[in-house]
C-alpha cells in the first residue's frame, strides 16, 4: 500500500513508519521532512522553496519603507530549511547593497541586546512564527515600539502565535493545498512506474501570500482599540482574566469589546486570551524541564484537565509529547 507523509518545521512524521514502508518497497511521498537524508528510489520529497521564502521577505521589506537595518532570526536549533530562508534573504539584500545582519541563538549576544543595536528603524524577518513571537517579546521588554521602530515578519501564518502577540504578527503563509495536489501527483507517478529507478525530490514554489497585520504596519484609527485590548491581553493573559476583565480595563462595555473584534474579523476576545496562554504554555514546554501542572498553572488556565484537551486539540498532541519533540 502506498504512503504519503507530512511534516513541517515544528512537527514530524512517525520515522518507524517511514522508514519500514521504504524497507518494503513501498511508495512513499514525504512533505517538507528533513531528516532522511538516504535517497532510496521508492523514496520522494515534495519540499517548499525555502529560498523563495527569503527572497519574498525581503522584496516585501524593501517595499513597504526605508529601513536602515535589516535582520534574521534563524530557529533555535541549525536546521537547513531555516538556513537557506536565512541566506536567500540576506543573498537577496545583497544584490541591492543592503547588509543583513543574522542572529545567533546560544551566542554572546542576548536577543533583547540585539534587537537594541539593530539601528532603527530596523526590519527584521524570523525563520518561522514561533520565533517571531519571541521576538516580538524581546522586544516589548527592550521597549522596543513595533512597527514605528522596527517591523517584524514570520513564516506560517500560525493563527495561535500571529494573533496573540501584541502586536498582531505579519507573516508569510503557504499554499498547502498545492503542496498536497504535487504530494499525491509524485506518488501516483511512483505507483504507476513499474520500477523506480531514482528517488524524486521536488522543490515548489508555494508562497500563497503574505498576510499583514500590525507588526508591519501601523494600526488604523479603528483598530486602535484592540490594539489597546491585545497589549493587554499579552500582558496579563497568564494571570487568568477573562473578556470581563478587558472590557473593564479599556473603559468600555463588552458588547462594545465583542463589536470591534468583529467588524475588523479578528479573533473573538476569549480567542486571543486562550492563544496567548497556548503559546506561553508551549514555550515553557520547550524551555523547561518543571513539572506540567505546575506550568499549566503559571499559563493561566483554571483546570488542567481543559488546558491539556485544548493543548492536544491545537498542536496534535500531549504536552509530555511536545515536550519530547522539541
Amino acid at each position: 500500500m502506498p504512503t504519503t507523509s507530512a511534516a513541517c518545521p515544528h512537527s514530524s512524521a512517525d520515522a518507524e513508519t517511514v522508514q519500514a514502508a521504504v524497507a518494503a518497497g513501498k511508495p512513499v511521498v514525504l512533505l517538507n521532512d528533513w531528516r532522511f537524508k538516504d535517497h532510496p528510489a521508492n523514496l520522494g520529497h515534495i519540499r517548499t522553496d525555502d529560498g523563495e521564502i527569503g527572497f519574498k521577505a525581503a522584496d516585501y521589506f524593501m517595499s513597504i519603507g526605508r529601513f536602515r537595518s535589516f535582520g534574521y532570526v534563524p530557529a533555535y536549533a541549525e536546521r537547513e530549511w531555516s538556513t537557506k530562508r536565512g541566506r536567500a534573504f540576506a543573498h537577496r539584500l545583497g544584490r541591492k547593497g543592503i547588509a543583513c545582519r543574522p542572529f545567533a541563538h546560544g551566542g554572546n549576544d542576548d536577543l533583547g541586546d540585539w534587537l537594541k543595536a539593530l539601528p532603527k528603524p530596523a526590519a527584521v524577518f524570523c525563520a518561522w512564527d514561533v520565533v517571531a513571537a519571541d521576538v516580538a517579546f524581546a522586544a516589548k521588554k527592550a521597549r522596543i515600539r513595533i512597527p514605528s521602530q522596527m517591523v517584524l515578519l514570520g513564516v506560517d501564518n500560525d493563527e495561535t502565535f500571529c494573533t496573540s502577540a501584541s502586536p498582531q504578527m505579519s507573516s508569510i503563509e503557504f499554499d498547502a493545498e498545492n503542496e498536497g495536489r504535487m504530494a499525491i501527483d509524485l506518488l501516483l507517478r511512483m505507483m504507476s512506474a513499474r520500477k523506480a529507478k531514482t528517488a524524486r525530490t521536488i522543490c515548489c514554489g508555494t508562497v500563497k501570500r503574505i498576510v499583514e497585520r500590525e507588526s508591519t504596519r501601523p494600526p488604523a484609527p479603528s483598530a486602535y482599540l484592540i490594539e489597546r485590548a491585545t497589549a493587554f491581553i499579552a500582558e496579563n493573559a497568564t494571570k487568568g482574566i477573562g473578556p470581563k476583565d478587558v472590557a473593564a480595563h479599556l473603559g468600555v462595555s463588552r458588547t462594545l469589546l465583542d463589536l470591534r473584534f468583529r467588524e475588523t474579523g479578528s479573533a473573538t476576545v476569549g480567542e486571543l486570551i486562550a492563544g496567548q496562554r497556548l503559546a506561553a504554555l508551549s514555550s515553557m514546554l520547550r524551555k523547561s524541564k518543571g513539572p506540567i501542572a505546575q506550568a499549566i498553572k503559571e499559563c493561566g488556565f483554571g483546570s488542567v484537565n481543559h488546558a491539556k484537551a485544548v493543548f492536544k486539540k491545537r498542536f496534535g498532541m500531549t504536552m509530555r509529547e511536545y515536550r519530547r519533540r522539541r
